[in-house]
């Protein structure tokens, strides 16, 4: 795959449209089709992201051969089944946690990518984040942990 990343996303309520789609248009990635049983959650995920590929089956996105990737956030009562199918359909899935209800459904999926030969991946945490590393920071700074106040240093002086 060259250029720009399709993803078919499953999953449309108040974290993925808050937390994960907008981060993901922000990277060389186009939403391609959206699906969600929620017919108004889709709706208003279709109009802010501009998507107008939209389906109530999460089987009829798989079904489409214009996405190179899928990403979910359905819950982890579903996400073992629909991650399984997507994964068979020799796409990579995006996973948001938790990937099941046990570590059981974990090793499922895990097993499922293995299979399909791509990868499984789960967003655990932002650890990364911008927000989280300023965090970090204030709080090594407020309690003195590990952080060494220095002086901007002049190199003219």
């Amino acid at each position: 795959m060259t250029g720009v990343l399709r993803v078919g996303w499953i999953g449309c309520g108040r974290h993925a449209t808050e937390m994960l789609l907008p981060q993901l248009v922000r990277h060389p990635a186009r939403l391609v089709a959206l699906c969600d049983v929620d017919e108004g959650a889709l709706a208003r995920a279709g109009e802010r992201f501009g998507v107008t590929a939209r389906e109530r089956d999460y089987r009829a996105l798989l079904s489409r051969n214009d996405i190179d990737a899928i990403g979910m956030a359905v819950g982890p009562k579903a996400h073992v089944a629909i991650a399984g199918d997507a994964l068979a359909s020799g796409r990579p899935v995006f996973i948001e946690k938790p990937p099941g209800t046990d570590a059981a459904d974990a090793r499922t999926i895990a097993a499922a990518a293995a299979r399909a030969g791509r990868p499984a991946v789960l967003g655990f945490m932002k650890r990364y984040s911008t927000a989280n590393r300023i965090a970090a920071l204030e709080q090594r700074v407020a309690t003195g942990a590990g952080v060494t106040p220095r002086r901007p240093v002049n190199p003219w002086a």
